[in-house]
């Protein structure tokens, strides 16, 4: 773990044994309690320390009173002689404060020798002792190791010094009364979310919501694993679940991810879900109906209606629902993959890339359902299932109650995202046209057809904020009488939320933002029984879309100083305390610097991932600086309401304070490196709810030493020590660690640390990460579903790739993303746009040194 380089003289590492015993020290080390004093340790013959132009790089790991350790000292001659001493009176580096046979020593006295060693023929010295139980917990204790460097000659200065902890980092937690969060800030846009029942919790990767269609009595809501919780249509609510569907396949696209209540309900007491599933080793999409005999408290009796085989895991389309004429519909998505490999939305004898329309109303007769007889090839030509086709990923679409259009949000490629009307026989051109854009050649079919319907509306991606639209519903309440008639939307990555509306004379359509940062990542949208819309967050929230202007939160300081967090550019006010984990995301070589805090009386809860689980009113903040000059100081904030807010601070000119921004802004810093601040949604697109928000803060990340002002020590042990925690972790020697990517583990560990800390937020179970990739470090490489798995987004462009390719970088997504520079294909695609050299060489040396899947 490399912590001082470079640093004065020579090449020093740390080999460490495995800590046990009790008090913790943060740097390793050994001593044998009989060592003699320093001064009179030392030889009497001068001697010179190694030439100042090599680096030291110090490895760190806790260790505890009566461990015994290693330290293994390179960059010898050989049989050179290295010293090793420590003070307990801690002071730091200076001028010299005395010699000892011609050595500079500038740590204060008494001085005690740890040990000697003779280097080998590879210029390499071992010293191991035993730490003293003698120390006492809290000291400060400060290391020099020195090398004899030829015959007559004085030192110039010492090899190494550096204060640590035989301890806890803090004795005592501080009190924490000024750096909190409080309520949400209020809108100032004319629409605006409001909380809805607060009291559900507990609801996982939401994917759809539905009110009873009858009584009105119970919401219903679809968990993406296969969970289907409904809860009282009252103020304070409590959610249970009602089903939970066998072999579900979920994860990325996949999963449970629409609901339908038969249009004669309750009479006719069905329920029509669809999702994904792994039948017979093959991946499927299955539409099936199930039913209830209390009223919708529990569902059997399964009764598969149609099933299509998946060629991939993602674009799966995702909704269904009955329109006025009683037939059911279904958007499928075009198979997955990109670019639609096997133009199945052009072949009118494949489902996948269609609109389908079927009759359930027969289901009970015997047949899972009939065709209407004015489908497009209900007497042949084609499957006689299909309603329209040419859509790509029809992931969330609607019918308008009051005119019964079918209102789809279809999700692009690569540059446009699109709105259709979809209609009866209608191609909507993909894989030919995204939107109005020409995006492949098929034979037969030239750009811009007329066979082709365009979009009723479309807009382009920009960079990667916007790029996955999430359709809704045309507004039919009462409570905005400006939206009436209007399409509701939004952007999955952004959470903006839109209107689109037709002039009424000219036929032309416009949309306009209703909401430019929602801070939540919208899945679905819903309708009450007044055709008053709802939205979902990804993370379980439930909003409903309400006039603007009624908030009564409280707002945002517009500068940092406001939040009382820091007293000084950089300086944290007492109860903020710093963390640094040992795996760090990514930021195009910026210095980042990190603090926490939590209101007085809080804690921290631990899932069983080791993540950190925050109170409300927790502040986390990230200040990055180029040059040593601050940049950006990022805070991520729970508000009283349970629900994260991230507000990005650009610092100004003078360094004196920094300015809250308002939306994502691109700069250019001293020496022309481009540079991106944040706008809130993108913040959210990593802070997932499947990490549990925060990143970086877990067990495994901060189970290594960390800086309290001059001191060093370890940081789980530090937080449990002052009472941060609800329940204690535990013996820290129990716990696991990640790898340092510029540390001694192997290639595979070290890549697959940087893989959890900047892919795997997304890429996990419940992420919203396409493939179904597992990136978390302590997943079995096996179950990554990564080794020679055929790659279900693009590929930049390379041929031949699978995601992991053994033995082959060159066509491994995995090396080829992260490397890339374009900012359509690159990984991760927000926050960086500079490749990481030592993870890419990490990633390589892993590839090359696979040479079969597990």
């Amino acid at each position: 773990m490399r912590l001082f380089t470079p640093l004065l003289v020579a090449a020093l590492a740390v080999g460490c044994a495995t800590p046990d015993g009790d008090g913790a020290l943060g740097v390793a080390g050994a001593w044998s309690p009989d060592d003699p004093a320093f001064d009179s340790a030392l030889p009497l013959a001068d001697g010179q320390l190694a030439p100042p132009t090599q680096t030291l790089d110090l490895e760190v790991s806790e260790l505890r009173r009566g461990q015994s350790t290693t330290w293994t000292v390179s960059n010898l001659a050989a049989s050179e002689t290295v010293y090793v001493a420590y003070s307990l009176d801690g002071i730091q580096p200076g001028a010299c404060l005395g010699f000892a046979g011609g050595l500079c020593l500038d740590i204060g006295g008494p001085r005690l020798l740890l040990g000697t060693a003779v280097a080998d023929g590879a210029g390499v010295a071992t010293v191991t002792r035993t730490v003293p139980s003698s120390i006492a917990t809290g000291t400060e204790v400060a290391f020099q190791a020195v090398a004899v460097r030829g015959a007559n000659s004085t030192s110039s200065n010492p090899v190494l010094s550096v204060v640590v902890n035989i301890g806890p980092g803090i004795t005592n937690r501080p009190s924490n009364p000024d750096c909190v969060a409080g309520d949400r800030p209020p809108s100032t846009a004319s629409t605006q979310l409001q909380r809805k029942f607060n009291t559900v919790s507990g609801l996982n990767v939401p994917t759809a919501l539905l009110l009873d269609p009858s009584s009105h009595a119970f919401w219903y809501v679809a968990e993406q694993g296969g969970t289907i919780k409904r809860f009282a249509n009252t103020a304070t609510p409590t959610a249970s679940s009602v089903l939970t569907i066998p072999g579900v396949s979920s994860g990325g696209e996949l999963g449970l991810l629409a609901m339908a209540f038969d249009p004669q309900w309750p009479a006719r007491p069905y329920l029509y879900v669809y999702y994904t599933t792994n039948s017979g080793g093959t991946l499927r999409s299955r539409i099936s109906r199930w039913t209830t005999f209390n009223n919708g408290a529990s569902w059997n009796s399964e009764l598969t209606l149609l099933e299509v085989a998946q060629p991939f895991s993602n674009h799966n389309g995702g909704n269904l629902g009955f329109g006025q004429d009683g037939y059911l519909y279904f958007g499928f998505g075009d198979g997955g993959s990109a670019n639609d490999p096997g133009n199945r939305a052009q072949n009118v004898n494949n489902l996948l890339g269609k609109f389908i329309r079927i009759d359930v109303s027969s289901a009970a007769s015997g047949s899972p359902y009939t065709i209407p007889a004015d489908n497009p090839f209900a007497s042949g030509g084609g499957s006689p299932e299909i309603y329209a086709l040419g859509v790509r990923n029809p992931y969330r679409w609607s019918f308008d109650r009051a005119t019964g259009q079918l209102w789809a949000g279809d999700v692009g490629q690569d540059a446009r995202e699109e709105i259709d009307i979809i209609e009866l026989g209608r191609n909507y051109g993909w894989k030919v046209m995204e939107g109005t854009n020409c995006a492949n050649t098929v034979s037969g079919l030239p750009c811009n057809s007329p066979l082709f319907t365009p979009p009723v509306w479309e807009y382009a991606h920009s960079g990667f904020s916007s790029r996955s639209v999430i359709g809704g519903y045309v507004y039919r309440g009462s409570a905005i009488p400006a939206l009436v008639g209007k399409y509701l939307y939004a952007d999955f990555y952004t959470g903006q939320i839109s209107a689109l509306s037709q002039n009424s004379l000219t036929g032309a359509y416009t949309s306009s933002v209703l909401l430019t940062q929602s801070g939540i990542q919208i899945s679905t949208f819903a309708e009450d029984e007044a055709g008053e819309v709802y939205v979902m967050d990804y993370a379980g929230s439930i909003y409903e879309v309400v006039p603007g202007g009624g908030s009564t939160g409280t707002p945002v300081p517009g500068m940092l100083s406001g939040w009382d967090c820091f007293t000084a550019p950089g300086v944290p006010a007492t109860g903020v305390i710093p963390y640094e984990p040992t795996s760090k995301l990514w930021s195009d070589g910026l210095e980042k610097h990190r603090w926490l805090a939590i209101p007085d009386g809080t804690t921290i809860d631990i899932d069983a991932d080791g993540d950190f689980l925050f109170p409300i009113g927790t502040v986390l903040a990230k200040e990055f600086l180029h040059n040593g000059d601050r940049v950006e100081t990022r805070l991520f904030v729970r508000h009283t309401d349970g629900d994260w807010g991230a507000y990005d601070y650009k610092w100004l000119p003078d360094g004196s304070d920094a300015a809250l921004i308002t939306s994502g802004q691109d700069i250019t810093l001293p020496g022309g490196q481009s540079w991106h601040l944040p706008s809130q949604a993108e913040c959210m697109t990593c802070h997932t709810a499947a990490a549990n928000r925060s990143l970086g803060l877990e067990l495994a990340q901060l189970n290594v030493p960390g800086a309290y002002g001059n001191l060093w020590a370890n940081q789980v042990r530090t937080l449990d020590h002052i009472g941060m925690f609800t329940t204690s972790p535990g013996p820290v020697t129990g716990l696991d660690v990640l790898s340092r990517l510029d540390g001694g583990d192997s290639a595979e560990d070290r890549a697959r640390s940087y893989l959890h800390s900047n892919c795997s937020m997304c890429h996990r179970p419940g992420g919203t990460g396409l493939g179904g990739m597992d990136f978390r470090y302590f997943t079995a490489f096996a179950d990554m579903n990564l080794c020679n798995e055929t790659v279900t987004g693009s590929t930049g462009g390379f041929t031949g790739t699978t995601r992991f390719t053994p033995g082959d970088a060159a066509h491994s997504i995995v090396y080829l993303r992260p490397a890339s520079t374009d900012p359509a294909f690159r990984m991760p695609p927000l926050g960086t746009s500079v490749p990481d050299d030592d993870a890419l060489m990490a990633i390589e040396d892993w590839i090359t040194d696979t040479t079969v899947c597990p």
